[in-house]
């Protein structure tokens, strides 16, 4: 759908372009032949006799100046025609080469709109998507809330707390998806990031969730700084330190380590909980991806959009993220940002 709508667009302001640069082309075309034609005039007009005019007769002058008229209007018709059949080509030639620039202009600035288009598209079909299940639940429940004639109190309460869970689950699943458009914007400036300040900010965060499963978190910083916008890398930490704390066991630790590689600083956080398949270690950060309910305790699989938000963010810092296993159990989430 959008290919064609996108290509339909391109064509159209293609025609505008090659328009104007036509109508350039012919005004130009059009001035040059009249400054050329009356230079070739005034090149070609007769010069002053030089022979007495006793030694001439009357008849003989006018025949000479007829033949020298005839020549010199050949000559002149002549350069009028050599002269539009060079416009001619040059106004192909501009035809030519302005189709292929037109249609590369259109390209150039109609690419930022058809990306926010395809952004807002995406995030109209991901909401759509991802809140219909809920929705549904709600609409069975109350529905056969309805029907029933023998519904007791704490029935119906019961019906009110899912409906409430659902309603706050659509609600988690648009902020999370806002959350993900929003880490796609490139409109950022950065700036030198205290490191040690941003993961003791993002264990103080999640230190909560940490508590009830009674994981230690760890941290050996080497790096002072890395270049970025602060809040943005501290919701990648909190991301993914709330990822490695939900796929942990209890009574278990998360070791966290920062340490130059050249010009880069390459941060590992790393669990020792059940670990991701080797075949899922690169499909985990994409958009709605969710590994198998087993791997958590309590069967909550989330909706599949952390992961894919804190790749953005490291994307947007020039970055680099992956998922590796942990030896002998568990997994290390390797992000690489550029030191300051």
């Amino acid at each position: 759908m959008y290919i064609n709508f996108h290509t339909k667009n391109r064509l159209k302001l293609s025609a505008t372009y090659l328009s104007i640069i036509m109508f350039l082309s012919i005004v130009f075309s059009v001035a040059i032949y009249k400054v050329s034609s009356d230079q070739i005039k005034r090149g070609l007009r007769p010069a002053p006799a030089r022979i007495p005019p006793k030694q001439i007769s009357h008849e003989k002058a006018e025949d000479r100046f007829n033949d020298f008229e005839d020549f010199r209007s050949g000559r002149i018709d002549e350069s009028r025609i050599r002269l539009k059949e060079q416009l001619l080509l040059i106004n192909f030639g501009a035809l030519f080469f302005g189709t292929f620039l037109s249609y590369l202009l259109a390209i150039k600035a109609l690419s930022p709109i058809e990306r926010a288009m395809e952004k807002q598209d995406r995030f109209a079909s991901d909401a759509s998507h991802e809140l219909r299940t809920p929705l549904a639940v709600m609409q069975s429940e109350i529905e056969v809330a309805l029907r029933s004639k023998k519904l007791t109190k704490d029935e119906s309460k019961e019906i009110l707390q899912s409906s409430l869970n659902e309603v706050k689950k659509m609600t988690n699943i648009s902020n999370a998806l806002l959350t993900l458009a929003h880490s796609e914007s490139q409109k950022e400036e950065f700036f030198d990031c205290d490191l040690k300040k941003l993961i003791n900010d993002a264990v103080q965060n999640t230190k909560l969730n940490a508590n009830q499963k009674n994981i230690v978190i760890t941290s050996e910083i080497q790096v002072n700084f890395v270049r970025g916008e602060f809040e943005k890398l501290k919701q990648l930490f909190i991301i993914i330190l709330d990822n490695a704390i939900k796929y942990s066991y209890k009574d278990s630790k998360i070791d966290i380590e920062a340490k130059s590689i050249g010009k880069k600083t390459q941060i590992d956080i790393a669990d020792t909980g059940m670990g991701i398949d080797a075949k899922e270690q690169k499909l985990v950060f994409h958009r709605f991806y969710r590994t198998d309910k087993s791997r958590t305790k309590d069967g909550n699989e989330g909706f599949g959009l952390g992961l894919s938000i804190a790749r953005n963010i490291v994307l947007l810092h020039n970055g680099h993220i992956s998922a590796l296993s942990n030896d002998p159990k568990g997994t290390i989430i390797r992000i690489i940002l550029p030191t300051s």
